[in-house]
């Protein structure tokens, strides 16, 4: 009986100890932050970005010290922008100037096949302007990335370009979506 009971303690204890996040595949869009995530954030993640206060409007927002795209081809700068008062954080972005010339109408998630080719395998709406929808595109395009799916913006031109000119513009997204999902509780 005592050795049952320890055991049952034991796995109490180390499930309490490392707990499992939210799914990521049916999240719905969620801003509010926690004391203890801000505190986290501040401490360790903090150091990789730019921080510019707002003061009268108790907002600080946080820019990847290297942009999540090249100002010379068409691309999405993504930041994140933290209410004091209303303890929320959203992420935003801002299009590069040859994408504002010839914007974007669609994004394609690619897969490497093992003949060389690429199959599509996920299509989304570019981000918009509300940040319920810049949430759905952030994780989505999380998930995609994660998987090792390679992304193509789909210009009003007819031309496609990478969603990422290169590795270490992806790798600061990458970033800036994992700090963002902590900040806000869901990983």
């Amino acid at each position: 009986m005592k050795k049952c009971f320890t055991w049952l303690c034991f796995g109490f204890l180390v499930g309490g100890c490392f707990p499992t996040g939210q799914d990521l595949y049916n999240v719905s869009p969620r801003f509010s932050t926690s004391e203890s995530s801000v505190l986290f954030f501040r401490n360790t993640r903090m150091v990789f970005y730019d921080f510019q206060e707002k003061p009268e409007a108790s907002i600080e927002i946080y820019r990847p010290k290297e942009a999540t795209a090249s100002p010379d081809v068409p691309g999405y700068v993504w930041f994140m922008a933290y209410n004091r008062l209303q303890d929320t954080a959203r992420v935003f972005h801002e299009s590069t100037p040859p994408l504002d010339k010839d914007p974007c109408v669609g994004v394609d998630w690619e897969w490497d096949k093992q003949d060389g080719t690429r199959q599509t395998v996920a299509s989304m709406p570019c981000p918009g302007l509300y940040p319920e929808d810049n949430f759905q595109f952030l994780v989505r395009s999380y998930r995609q990335a994660d998987a090792g799916r390679v992304a193509s913006m789909r210009l009003a031109s007819g031309k496609t370009v990478p969603l990422f000119a290169t590795e270490e513009n992806q790798r600061r997204f990458m970033r800036l979506v994992r700090d963002y999902l902590e900040l806000v509780n869901l990983i």
